[in-house]
């Protein structure tokens, strides 16, 4: 059944939401109420946003709230917080005096710093968080200071990339086909990347030939037979496929 909200209840969401500014989700929670009963409540009677006993910011106050936004930088939730305020409210004064969202006087970057991070960036190749961490300057700072000045992986104090001759690709091809060994097993032989291994397989088609010794497994005791030494009996075996005789018998008996 549907429950009927008595004036007293009309007069509590009134009270929080007039004279406390609680938004209407703060004065549902509080209440024990839907957010949308609340909201209907609040639009049938004309609630309006203020009232003549809601409560008045001082310009103390305001200061209080621009000192931790912008000064101290804490998001609108932390400086509610700290300050007892309601956080619909703070974000409402940061939002009309027109807050930044940084501080007032930003960090100003020498050219110093901007010639440190296209070195850690350009020269020594590190990526823009990795430079970030090491100077103590925020990501997003290192990356728009990147995107500014276009800044290049390859400079002129940096290594060009090793070319490969046809000799190194021969050896590649020989230690992937021939020997069966891995990308990873050949690039720790020959000392190069495994990237770089990989991209040059692919480039020029290695494949690996396998050639079949004519034996299967047995699926018993892993041992390689030939086909005459192995049995394939679906009715008995408890390992469907080929074992060899000796475990065959022993699986019968």
């Amino acid at each position: 059944m549907k429950r009927k909200y008595t004036d007293k209840d009309t007069a509590e969401i009134r009270h929080l939401y007039c004279d406390e500014d609680l938004p209407y989700r703060e004065v549902a929670e509080r209440l024990g109420f839907p957010a949308s009963t609340v909201e209907g409540i609040g639009l049938r009677y004309g609630f309006s946003h203020g009232s003549p006993n809601r409560r008045k910011y001082t310009d103390k106050d305001i200061a209080e709230i621009r000192h931790l936004y912008c000064d101290e930088d804490l998001p609108y939730r932390e400086v509610a917080e700290r300050l007892g305020f309601p956080g619909s409210t703070v974000r409402k004064i940061g939002l009309r005096y027109g807050f930044p969202h940084g501080r007032p006087n930003p960090r100003k970057y020498t050219d110093k710093d901007i010639a440190e991070i296209r070195h850690l960036y350009g020269d020594e190749g590190l990526s823009y968080r990795q430079v970030a961490v090491r100077l103590g300057f925020p990501d997003s700072t290192v990356a728009a200071i990147g995107c500014k000045y276009s800044f290049s992986r390859h400079t002129s104090n940096r290594k060009p990339p090793r070319k490969y001759s046809d000799g190194d690709i021969a050896t590649i091809r020989h230690l992937y086909c021939d020997e069966g060994l891995s990308y990873r097993q050949v690039a720790e032989r020959l000392g190069f990347p495994k990237g770089s291994v990989e991209t040059i397989g692919h480039r020029v088609g290695c494949k690996r030939v396998y050639k079949w010794d004519g034996k299967f497994n047995c699926r018993v005791c892993g041992k390689r037979k030939s086909l005459n030494e192995l049995v394939k009996d679906r009715r008995y075996s408890p390992f469907p496929g080929y074992c060899c005789c000796e475990c065959y018998m022993s699986v019968l008996s």
